[in-house]
């Protein structure tokens, strides 16, 4: 699968925040910082701006846990159905993986 988005790990700036351009989400690409996104002061007050920040920063490694969360889940549904556990939990597995891969394809800008 190709990488469709700039390679973690992403760094929240909170030294570089200033009154007028908010907190700058940055990956570091060889020897220089790129920019991600940015957190705007106008939207929030400071804390909030921190999380926020915080938040984004951390989606590639969101992600790589996600990707890992879900083969795990898929094994265990997988091995849950070969020894035939009662059908309420295979329906809840199945469920929680579609939601999971629904909730990916969105963040992929796919549709399933």
């Amino acid at each position: 699968m190709t990488q469709k988005h700039t390679l973690g790990p992403w760094t929240a700036d909170f030294e570089g925040e200033d009154d007028y351009d908010g907190v700058p989400i940055t990956a570091k690409d060889r020897d220089r910082y790129v920019p991600v996104a940015n957190v705007p002061v106008y939207y929030a007050d400071r804390p909030e701006r921190e999380a926020n920040a915080r938040l984004i920063a951390s989606a590639p490694e969101l992600k790589e846990q996600r990707d890992e969360l879900l083969e795990a889940l898929e094994a265990l549904l997988l091995q849950a159905l070969q020894s035939e556990l009662n059908s309420a939990s295979h329906e809840y597995g199945s469920e929680a993986i579609d939601n999971a891969r629904a909730a990916i394809a969105k963040a992929k800008g796919e549709t399933l």
